[in-house]
């Protein structure tokens, strides 16, 4: 017996995006990242924003690309943060 959950696809999207945005709040508390954890969290917030974006909820977008700016910034790369 299988313990499969089916979810429709855009609530799939709604879970994606926000496991991913709650890692990205876990990297950007952590004081001494490794450059894993940076690729992670940038690759994270690019995630994010593909899921938010298959929602196509725009309050949810907007959130994501804060998180890529934030993330960004917080490595001290801000002109990406403002592309």
């Amino acid at each position: 017996m299988s313990n499969s959950i089916y979810l429709p696809l855009n609530e799939c999207h709604s879970v994606f995006a926000a496991r991913c945005a709650d890692r990205i709040h876990v990297l950007l508390k952590k004081k001494d990242r490794t450059p894993e954890e940076y690729d992670e969290m940038i690759n994270a917030a690019f995630a994010a924003l593909h899921h938010c974006t298959m929602k196509g909820d725009q309050s949810s977008i907007a959130g994501a690309l804060w998180l890529i700016s934030r993330s960004y910034s917080s490595l001290e790369k801000g002109a990406l943060a403002s592309e």
